[in-house]
């Protein structure tokens, strides 16, 4: 790594253990989830062009995370659309499905090719 990039991944362990929060991450397919440290974020996007000059812009939730944090059943995966993350706030679970993010896909990989950023959209509660 370069010293770019071990900057940038030493600024992401800092930013975990300061602002980071416990969340589970999940894939509905398998039944399998896990426990991990995630900074929320946010995209802003546009949407195109609607009418002349105006733009619709939106602004979506995201969660930043180590790579090697995403294992399930003892193998390291990579996100899939459809995956979800589970955040606990004020004793309600809240669910995000990863989906895509405009013409961007459901996850990007940050300059230090450690943290990902999982593009999220808010699904509803579960008990």
């Amino acid at each position: 790594m370069s010293a770019f990039d071990d900057a940038i991944a030493g600024a992401m362990d800092t930013a975990r253990s300061v602002a980071g929060r416990s969340v589970g991450f999940r894939r509905p397919s398998s039944g399998q989830s896990v426990q991990i440290v995630a900074v929320v974020g946010e995209t802003r996007f546009e949407a195109g062009e609607l009418y002349g000059d105006i733009v619709l812009a939106q602004k979506r939730r995201d969660y930043i995370v180590a790579a090697e944090d995403l294992k399930l059943g003892g193998e390291q995966v990579r996100p899939e659309a459809g995956d979800e993350i589970v955040e606990v706030r004020d004793g309600v679970r809240h669910v995000y499905e990863l989906m895509d993010l405009g013409t961007e896909k459901h996850y990007r990989e940050l300059a230090d090719g450690r943290h990902l950023r999982l593009h999220v959209k808010y699904v509803g509660t579960e008990p």
